[in-house]
C-alpha cells in the first residue's frame, strides 16, 4: 500500500445483483447442451430470463434505495435489472461497502492501482455478486491491471 485515495475522488462503479436461480439455470442449459434429438434451439427473450432467474424487482429496487442512502448517484442500469450503475465520492463508496479505498504498487512494480481493502459488503437482504469498478490503474501506461 502507497496512499489513500482522496475522500472526494469520484468513482463510477455497477453493482451487479445475484441470480435468483443459479441452480435452476444450469438445469435447462445443460439439458439443451445434451440434447441432440432438437434442432432448432430454444432461447429465452431478456425479458423470460429475467422473470424466471434474474433478480426480483424488490431486490432490484433495495439495491437502488440502498446507493441512494449511502449518497451515491444512480447513472443507470440494465435491461435485465443485473446491474446497477452508480457514481460517488470515494467516502460513499467506503461507506456503502464498508471498504478503505488505498493506492497500491502493482507486485510486477510497472505503475500502482488502487482498491478496496477487503471484499466489498452492503446492509441488504441479498448478497451481491459482485461491485465492478472498485480496483483500476492509475498509470495508464503500464499493462492492463491482473487481479493480485
Amino acid at each position: 500500500m502507497v496512499g489513500q485515495l482522496p475522500a472526494q475522488q469520484l468513482m463510477s462503479l455497477d453493482i451487479v445483483l445475484p441470480l435468483r436461480d443459479a441452480a435452476g439455470l444450469q438445469t435447462p442449459v445443460g439439458r439443451a447442451l445434451q440434447s441432440c434429438q432438437s434442432l432448432l434451439p430454444k432461447f429465452l427473450t431478456v425479458s423470460q430470463f429475467t422473470a424466471r432467474f434474474g433478480p426480483t424487482q424488490e431486490d432490484y429496487d433495495s439495491v437502488v434505495a440502498y446507493a441512494k442512502a449511502n449518497g451515491l448517484t444512480v447513472t443507470g442500469g440494465s435491461r435485465d435489472g443485473m446491474e446497477v450503475q452508480v457514481k460517488g465520492t470515494v467516502s460513499a463508496v467506503e461507506n456503502a461497502f464498508h471498504v478503505k479505498m488505498a493506492t497500491y504498487r502493482r507486485s510486477s512494480g510497472l505503475g500502482t492501482f488502487y482498491a478496496p481493502d477487503r471484499e466489498p459488503t452492503a446492509n441488504l437482504h441479498i448478497n451481491l455478486w459482485h461491485v465492478s469498478g472498485l480496483r483500476q490503474l492509475l498509470d495508464p501506461a503500464s499493462s492492463v491491471l491482473q487481479e493480485e
